[in-house]
């Protein structure tokens, strides 16, 4: 008699496998998006400072790195009949800081020749009071906080050191405990201070 269960027992070529080799497909996946995000990041910071020191110089670039220029004093004010034109560096970095594309356009400036002022940029969100919770707990509040030092970009002197918060959120009535984060400070906030500055 022929017994056609022979070999049943065994386990199905394959099958097994590819459920083992998905979580190390998915995890080489995820590390490889991750490696290409960290390179294009790379990629760009370096594109920026290129671009910013060929465009503007060395010596603009590097006016922010870190801002020196003595104490603020308005007489280092550069007086252009025409208006003044910016470049707005990040702090520490030479590249522009994003508020650079979001400047009026008769603000920007595009070349050396054009900047009059350069304006350092540091931001960060920090810890504010927290509002209490029902349970005894807390809830943590941010505030957006610029700081901005303003050089003239003949001579480096400084100009003015100027700090903007933005708003304070509230305390909620319910009992989330998420972070609360006010108002970002805005490109405009300083452009209604430098119109009566």
């Amino acid at each position: 008699m022929y017994d056609d269960s022979y070999g049943d027992d065994k386990p199905k070529r394959g099958h097994g496998n590819r459920k083992r080799r998905l979580p190390f497909i998915l995890l080489t996946a995820v590390g490889v998006c991750g490696v290409l995000v960290c390179v294009s990041a790379i990629a760009y910071l370096l594109v920026e400072t290129i671009t910013v020191r060929s465009r503007y110089g060395a010596e603009l670039a590097g006016m922010c790195d870190p801002p020196t220029g003595g104490e603020a004093s308005r007489d280092n004010f550069p007086f252009e009949a025409d208006g003044v034109k910016f470049l707005i560096l990040d702090e520490g970095l030479q590249m522009r800081d994003l508020w650079q594309g979001d400047l009026p356009d008769d603000w920007k400036a595009e070349t050396a020749d054009e900047v009059d002022i350069v304006m350092c940029f540091d931001d960060a969100w920090v810890a504010r009071t927290a509002c209490p919770l029902a349970d005894g707990g807390s809830r943590e509040r941010e505030q957006h906080v610029v700081e901005l030092v303003l050089l003239n970009a003949d001579n480096g002197r400084r100009i003015a050191d100027v700090t903007f918060e933005g708003s304070l959120p509230g305390c909620p009535q319910d009992d989330d405990t998420s972070r609360l984060r006010g108002d970002e400070v805005t490109v405009n906030e300083f452009v209604i201070w430098f119109e009566d500055f």
